[in-house]
């Protein structure tokens, strides 16, 4: 009988040790989840970020574009073709 008690013991405070890995475990999970959320909602906006500044920078070069084309045409009507 002791035999029984004292594997039941055992059995009872093996499963307390893994029940408190166990809540070890999910914490890590929740902190690692916690973590990745942080760092997929700072991936989207630095995407965003250079999303914006590549927007506005295909605006630049269009304005400059632009501003050549007409500086060509002023050269040409001023006389540019002696």
């Amino acid at each position: 009988m002791q035999a029984l008690e004292r594997l039941n013991s055992k059995l009872e405070e093996e499963n307390k040790q893994l029940i408190f890995q166990l809540q070890a475990l999910l914490q890590q999970n929740q902190e690692l989840l916690s973590q990745t959320l942080e760092s997929s909602e700072h991936f989207r906006e630095e995407e965003n970020q250079y999303r914006d500044q590549l927007a506005n920078l295909r605006r630049a070069k269009e304005k400059l574009e632009e501003k050549i084309m007409d500086q060509y045409k002023n050269f040409d009507r001023s006389g540019g073709k002696k």
